[in-house]
């Protein structure tokens, strides 16, 4: 994920661009489900800040 430009396709999705790809450096596709099921509830515009190393 990564952040974008409020003004981008993008906006609805609290600015965050969700990609996932099958190899390193492969074509990225969009699942339009992340912002939806999981991180429009995170506590920080988008995103949760509780990785566990």
């Amino acid at each position: 994920m990564r952040r974008m430009p409020f003004e981008s396709e993008v906006a609805d999705d609290g600015g965050w661009l969700f990609t996932q790809a099958d190899e390193p450096g492969g074509a990225e596709t969009r699942p339009s489900y992340c912002w939806r099921r999981c991180h429009a509830a995170a506590p920080y515009a988008g995103a949760w800040y509780d990785y566990r190393r």
